[in-house]
């Protein structure tokens, strides 16, 4: 006797895309490809990335009013941006993994742009519960 096939938990590639490809700055569009083609990251992961940045972005739209640039984010923007996550009931882990794509977006913009200030490195990683 043969099992009818199950359908595969696997998403489409398009499903794993930021929900709005157009807001996201061209920088950040580049980053995205550097780590999906020169980094081999999972597409996982550079979808996760790419929803963190996206909503970096739209954080700084609103906190900046706007006419903002990566080299105008301080240290107390990249707070603000942790405690919008906090208030919109983001747990601890993402909450991290957030600022982690963002460090790792500034990284890329030192090495690729020769931005000079990482204000991405003064910025403390959300203490996460212990697993047992």
């Amino acid at each position: 006797m043969t099992r009818p096939a199950r359908a595969s938990s696997k998403r489409a590639p398009a499903d794993l895309t930021p929900s709005r490809p157009s807001a996201v700055p061209p920088a950040v569009r580049e980053y995205l490809d550097h780590l999906a083609h020169e980094r081999q990251a999972s597409a996982h992961t550079v979808a996760a990335y790419g929803r963190d940045l996206a909503a970096f972005v739209e954080f700084c739209d609103r906190h900046y009013g706007g006419d903002w640039s990566w080299e105008r984010v301080d240290r107390l923007g990249l707070r603000g941006y942790l405690g919008d996550l906090q208030r919109r009931g983001l747990a601890k882990r993402p909450a991290a993994r957030a600022l982690s794509a963002v460090r790792s977006f500034y990284r890329y913009l030192q090495v690729h742009h020769g931005m000079a200030a990482n204000a991405a490195r003064a910025a403390r990683v959300p203490k996460l519960e212990k697993r047992l």
